[in-house]
């Protein structure tokens, strides 16, 4: 029996999400499931690993974090620390 995606009996991990396409780039925002505030944000542009790739992740976990309440300004990945100004 397959998991409900919201609802209950959902798979708690999961959150309401929605992509949208922009030429070769995919962007999917998320959304807290109890308070309906944007959560996260994932940015890649598709089949095509490389370094844009990279900074697309590292931007989208910059979004994500600031979207969160956290401060963006030293921001640490894997262990590697990334400053914004």
């Amino acid at each position: 029996m397959a998991k409900e995606l919201f609802g209950k009996g959902a798979n708690v991990n999961r959150r309401p999400s929605e992509t949208i396409n922009i030429g070769p780039f995919s962007i999917t925002f998320s959304w807290h499931p109890e308070t309906g505030k944007p959560y996260e944000t994932f940015i890649v542009n598709r089949g095509k690993p490389g370094e844009l790739n990279d900074a697309l992740s590292l931007l989208g976990v910059a979004v994500s974090k600031f979207m969160q309440g956290e401060d963006v300004g030293q921001l640490t990945v894997d262990g590697e620390e990334f400053l914004y100004e």
